[in-house]
C-alpha cells in the first residue's frame, strides 16, 4: 500500500467543477491512501486578513490558469 499527498498548486487544482479535459494528476492504485489538501475562498481571498492567506494559496488565486477555471464562478483573468 501506497500513501499519496496531492499538494494544492497551480498545476493540481481547478476550479468550479470536474471537466474530462484535464489531464490526471495523480493516480492511485486499489488499497492505497490518498490526503488531498484543499484551499476554499478562492472568490474571497482579496477581504481575508493576510495572516489567513497561504504563498502557495495566494500563488492559485494570482496565477490559475483559465483551463482549469472549469466552473461557472466567477473567474480572474
Amino acid at each position: 500500500m501506497t500513501r499519496h499527498l496531492l499538494k494544492a498548486n497551480c498545476k493540481t487544482v481547478h476550479l468550479g467543477g470536474f471537466s474530462p479535459n484535464l489531464e490526471p494528476t495523480l493516480t492511485v492504485d486499489s488499497g492505497d491512501r490518498t490526503d488531498i489538501e484543499t484551499y476554499s475562498g478562492y472568490d474571497v481571498a482579496d477581504k481575508a486578513p493576510p495572516e489567513f492567506l497561504t504563498p502557495e494559496f495566494l500563488d492559485i488565486c494570482q496565477n490559475l490558469p483559465p483551463n482549469r477555471q472549469v466552473g461557472t464562478g466567477r473567474r480572474r483573468s
